[in-house]
Parts: C-alpha cells; sequence; structure tokens
C-alpha cells in the first residue's frame, strides 16, 4: 500500500496523459462524424490486416515489438518524463485511430476480441512506462515547488518496480495475444 500511496501522482498523471490521448481523438472522430477515411488511413488499416495474414505472429515477436516500440517512453526518463510525455500522447492517439477506423471497417464484435483482451494490459503497461518515465520528474517537482527531499533510495526502488511491472504486464499481453488472441 505504501507503494501505491507514494507513486499515486505519477500513476495518476500517467493514467490521465493516456486517457486523454486515448479516448480525446476517440470522441473527436465521432462527433465531426468522419463518414470516410482518407486514403492514407484506409491504406494503413490494409496493411495492417496484410501484415496479421502474412507474419507468424508469436507472443516473443508481439512482446519485442511492442517492448521497442515503447523504448522511447521509457528513455525519456533522461528527460524528466518530457520525451516520455509526447510519446504516450502519440502511442494513445495512434491506439485511438486505429481502433475507431478498424471499428468502420468490421463488426464491433471483431474489433472488441482482437483487441480488449490484451489491449487491457497493453494500456496497464503504458500507464506504467508512464509512471517510471514521469517519475524524476514528479520528485523534483516536488523538491522545489513542495520542499520534500531530492531522490531517496526508494524513489530509485520504486522506479525499478515500476519497470519490472511495465515489462511484466508487457510480457502479460503479448502471452495472450499471441497465445490466445491470434486463435480466436
Amino acid at each position: 500500500m505504501a507503494f501505491l500511496e507514494r507513486n499515486r501522482d505519477v500513476f495518476l498523471l500517467s493514467l490521465l496523459i493516456v486517457l486523454i490521448s486515448f479516448f480525446g481523438p476517440m470522441i473527436y472522430l465521432q462527433l465531426t462524424d468522419v463518414r470516410e477515411a482518407t486514403d492514407m488511413e484506409q491504406e494503413a488499416v490494409v496493411i495492417v490486416s496484410e501484415n496479421l495474414d502474412d507474419e507468424e505472429l508469436t507472443w516473443q515477436s508481439i512482446f519485442f515489438h511492442n517492448f521497442m516500440i515503447l523504448l522511447p517512453a521509457c528513455i525519456g526518463v533522461f528527460s524528466f518524463g518530457f520525451v516520455s510525455f509526447w510519446y504516450i500522447l502519440l502511442q494513445g492517439y495512434l491506439l485511438s485511430t486505429s481502433i475507431f477506423y478498424l471499428s468502420k471497417e468490421f463488426s464491433f464484435w471483431f474489433v472488441f476480441k482482437y483487441t480488449f483482451f490484451h489491449g487491457v494490459f497493453e494500456i496497464l503497461a503504458i500507464i506504467l512506462v508512464g509512471a517510471f518515465a514521469l517519475k524524476p520528474a514528479v520528485v523534483t517537482f516536488k523538491c522545489i515547488i513542495l520542499k520534500k527531499p531530492f531522490f531517496q533510495k526508494r524513489d530509485f526502488k520504486d522506479m525499478s518496480i515500476l519497470f519490472v511491472l511495465y515489462v511484466f504486464f508487457l510480457l502479460l499481453a503479448a502471452l495472450i495475444e499471441g497465445l490466445i488472441t491470434t486463435r480466436l
């Protein structure tokens, strides 16, 4: 419980970024009544569909791919979360628009069964990598504004735990996607 309390601010900040970047574009696209995707967006849906057919998806390849996709968010820890903030916004936007345009092409059930079960864990992994990367910025802010102590040993331990949890949820998402979702 103490871990959650110490990291409440970074969790909430990361969660807020993910929620805004995921639901914001989806709501905007729905409200603007997008009837037809642009040529580039339609082509992206076709490329994704073709790639799913052409390559053998294993949980290992999915894990490696997702880890490499989120690696810039991890590296953003060195910029006090600045790079991670923008990268997480971008990831949320890409996930949101992909799901939106896939739902225009395919049935709700199709999109749901191929995204929801592993997607929950991928979203958790994105939130955790965001919390990991934003932790130095929050600690620095608290040090300067709230006169709290600068980085302590427990902050480094918390960052280690956040990173391990991020890898765990990314691995869990890859296992579900590679072993279950691809067989649906």
